[in-house]
């Protein structure tokens, strides 16, 4: 799945991407497939766990590394179920007051759409007016 991401269409060589240590076996096919898409990455542009083998104990700054690296991934976690109780809530509410689904409200569904940023590839002006 990692590799069907193609994230190097998304990332920027400069970029770092923190990852759980299963992932860390499909780096050099990543790095391998962003060089025919012309797209230079190295492993510096990862970080994950440092794992070692069993009854090899993690130094200090190891286990310092790997706490503080696994607190910022339970906050992304934390992050991703307060949107999942959102999107839920939404969902629910629409179906409990009947609130129309408006075509604006389907946008992301559509094949390569961009979510909007600072270059919107189109402008979307939502108004009451008909």
């Amino acid at each position: 799945m990692f590799l069907n991401m193609k994230i190097y269409d998304k990332m920027d060589n400069n970029n770092v991407m923190a990852m759980d240590g299963g992932y860390t076996l499909f780096i050099n096919k990543f790095i391998e497939l962003s060089k025919l898409k012309n797209k230079e990455f190295e492993n510096n542009n990862f970080v994950f766990p440092i794992c070692k083998d069993n009854k090899i104990k993690l130094t200090e700054p190891e286990k310092h590394f790997n706490n503080v690296f696994g607190s910022f991934r339970s906050k992304i976690e934390n992050q991703f179920a307060e949107l999942a109780c959102l999107l839920k809530n939404i969902t629910k509410f629409v179906e409990l007051f009947n609130i129309p689904i408006l075509p604006h409200h389907k946008l992301w569904e559509i094949e390569n759409f961009e979510f909007p940023s600072e270059k919107n590839l189109i402008d979307i002006v939502i108004t009451n007016e008909e």
